[in-house]
């Protein structure tokens, strides 16, 4: 039976997932092939936790390659901790969750650790298996050699480039008024755990500039509700400086500048480019927080984002961070489905210069691949890689140059093993297929703004999207899986 249609909240699109590669490297959303945890998050390598009696061996590899997620405090979703011997041993669902790591580290299909994370080598999964199954026994515990991951992107994990001049710093906050440090109190009212927030600021850099790096600040974070947090640019600000609100993850108008998911570390542009920030008299910043409070929990935080700016015309290029993709998502129970979408840009802004591409799906995407359409009839492979929903990164593609006339086209693979129909919306239960570009001229890669499907939803296009408007008519409910205040 199907899931009752529900109003929920509009959408805003970021990401949730985003993955692949081996040979990821520097890239603007954040890339790194096997990440270190966020601040807080696990201990000591081999300690195992306090009391643990894990043995020293299998503690190290736990920490190591599983405690980003399933450390003492667990993050970004994960179901249990992986810290002490106790947490081993644990039933859960009929089996102990020792038997269950088993399982997955040498599961080929769906493995853990995830990509773009490396997998466990052979000797590993065979210390863990062969412990596994001897009954996972105690061992003395205490602390062992060798470390674990360092702390994550914090604020402070970027060299400035030496054309940076300035240096801000935005977070959630409790109190609605400029400079408020008061942590926010995470919402225990979401729909099935999810909420999004909205922190606005008026820009505090002069008019023009360009921006070089955006950096997660974790030092006053609390990553165990952290689903992801998206900085957008919008020229007419909708909200009081430095108020807040519940908002959706679709607001007309307003674009992309940066964003943190699971996986990713700081957004770094190319040394030739600088990403375009929103000016003039009613431009306003917004930070978009994504909280996941499913026990509604009492609990405060202030996520935040660090970035340096430069005067307008500091590099050469100015870029913008553009949508791919499709709405048109409906997934039936118990099966895996390709969803497409194409983008026909606008095509009067000449050459549209692409850098990177950040992926995004939710926890049934499986992979995605982009597809140039040149003029001429060839067909070129901007990317094609797994997709996992815990490791966000981008993929840095230096200088990939479409021409008018040229086309893309997105696919999206989503493999649906649950009992419900899956759809387009904004919760972590529901599902996007976004192409997140980041390119120059900014606003180039978009629906020309004459197109006449624009007109569909009253406005629902929000700007530096290229993608059919009219794909929302495919998702399982039409226009009532599009996010609604």
């Amino acid at each position: 039976m199907n899931k009752p249609r529900r109003k929920h909240r509009p959408l805003r699109p970021l990401l949730r997932s985003i993955l692949v590669g081996s040979t990821v490297s520097g890239s603007i959303f954040g890339l790194s092939c096997s990440p270190p945890p966020p601040v807080g998050v696990g201990g000591a390598a081999g300690t195992g936790g306090s009391g643990s009696a894990l043995p020293c061996n299998i503690s190290k590899i736990l920490q190591q390659n599983c405690h980003t997620c399933h450390g003492a405090v667990t993050n970004f979703g994960a179901p249990m901790s992986l810290v002490t011997l106790q947490d081993l041993q644990a039933v859960r669902s009929g089996r102990k969750v020792y038997e269950k790591v088993v399982e997955r580290i040498q599961n080929d299909a769906t493995p853990m650790p995830p990509a773009p994370y490396p997998r466990l080598s052979q000797a590993d999964r065979d210390t863990i298996r062969n412990w596994a199954n001897s009954g996972a026994p105690a061992g003395p515990g205490g602390s062992c050699d060798g470390t674990g991951g360092s702390g994550g992107s914090g604020g402070g994990g970027v060299v400035a480039p030496a054309d940076c001049q300035n240096t801000y710093e935005l977070r959630a906050h409790g109190q609605p008024f400029a400079g408020d440090k008061t942590p926010f109190p995470i919402p225990t009212n979401g729909d099935l755990g999810n909420k999004y927030m909205c922190f606005y600021f008026a820009p505090p850099y002069q008019a023009g500039s360009q921006a070089f790096y955006f950096d997660s600040l974790f030092d006053k974070t609390n990553t165990k509700y952290l689903h992801h947090w998206l900085l957008y640019g919008i020229d007419n600000a909708r909200a009081p400086h430095n108020t807040f609100a519940p908002c959706s993850a679709a607001e007309p108008n307003a674009y992309l500048l940066a964003g943190w998911a699971p996986g990713a570390q700081a957004n770094v542009m190319r040394p030739e480019v600088g990403l375009g920030m929103p000016t003039g008299p009613n431009a306003q910043l917004i930070l978009e927080v994504h909280y996941y409070n499913p026990n509604s929990e009492l609990a405060v935080d202030s996520a935040g984002v660090k970035f340096c700016t430069a005067p307008a015309n500091t590099r050469p290029h100015t870029a913008g961070v553009h949508f791919t993709g499709s709405e048109g998502i409906c997934v039936e129970p118990q099966s895996t489905k390709t969803v497409s979408g194409e983008c026909v840009h606008r095509g009067d802004m000449g050459d549209v210069h692409i850098n990177a591409v950040w992926p995004h799906m939710h926890s049934t995407g499986r992979r995605m691949k982009i597809d140039i359409l040149r003029a001429n009839g060839a067909v070129e492979n901007l990317h094609d890689a797994p997709f996992d929903f815990n490791s966000q990164i981008s993929y840095q593609k230096g200088d990939v140059v479409l021409k008018p006339g040229d086309r893309m086209m997105t696919h999206c693979t989503f493999q649906n093993a649950t009992s419900q129909r899956i759809h387009f919306g904004e919760r972590t239960q529901d599902e996007m297929c976004f192409g997140f570009i980041v390119a120059w001229p900014a606003g180039a890669l978009a629906n020309h703004p004459l197109d006449p499907r624009l007109i569909i939803g009253g406005g629902l296009q929000p700007a530096r999207r290229c993608l059919n408007p009219l794909g929302i008519l495919e998702s399982c409910n039409g226009l009532g899986d599009y996010p609604t205040p």
